[in-house]
C-alpha cells in the first residue's frame, strides 16, 4: 500500500538522484501491480508440479520469466524505450496469469467431476483421489 502511494519517498531511502526517483517511482508503483497476477502463476505451477504434471508445470514455470518476459522486453524497450523496459515484467506476468487460468481452472473442474463420479459409500480424501487419478494417468499419457 505505502508503494503505490508513496512511491518517490520510498525510491529516496535508498537513492536520492531526483532523475533515478523519477524512473523509480514508475518502476515500483508497475511492479505492485504485477503482484495482483503472479500468485495465480505461481500456484497453478505449483499445482502440476505436485500432481505429477511435469510438462504442465514446466510450461507454466517458463512462462514469466522466458516465454512471455524475453519477447514482451524486446518489443516494448524497442517501442516505448526506458518505460518499455520498466513495464515489460508486469505484462509478462499478466499474460502469464491469463495463459495460467484455463490450465488451472480445466484441472479444477476435472478434480471436481472426479469427485463426483467417485462410489458415494467411500471415504476417499482430494489426495486420495488425485493419487488414483495420477497412477491411472500413468498407465496412460501422463502429461
Amino acid at each position: 500500500v505505502l508503494g503505490m502511494f508513496f512511491p518517490a519517498q520510498l525510491v529516496a531511502v535508498f537513492q536520492n538522484d531526483p532523475e533515478v526517483v523519477a524512473i523509480g517511482e514508475v518502476a515500483l508503483r508497475v511492479q505492485l501491480v504485477a503482484l495482483f497476477f503472479q500468485p495465480m502463476t505461481v500456484c497453478a505451477n505449483m499445482m502440476f508440479q505436485s500432481i505429477g504434471k511435469n510438462g504442465r508445470a514446466t510450461l507454466l514455470a517458463m512462462l514469466r520469466s522466458g516465454l512471455c518476459f524475453i519477447p514482451v522486453l524486446l518489443l516494448l524497450s524497442n517501442t516505448m524505450g526506458l518505460t518499455g523496459v520498466e513495464v515489460s515484467q508486469t505484462v509478462a506476468d499478466i499474460l502469464s496469469f491469463f495463459i495460467s487460468l484455463p490450465f488451472a481452472l480445466h484441472f479444477l473442474r476435472e478434480l471436481d467431476q472426479r469427485e463426483k463420479e467417485r462410489p458415494k459409500n467411500t471415504t476417499l480424501s482430494r489426495c486420495q483421489t488425485l493419487s488414483i487419478g495420477r497412477q491411472s494417468e500413468r498407465r496412460g499419457s501422463g502429461d
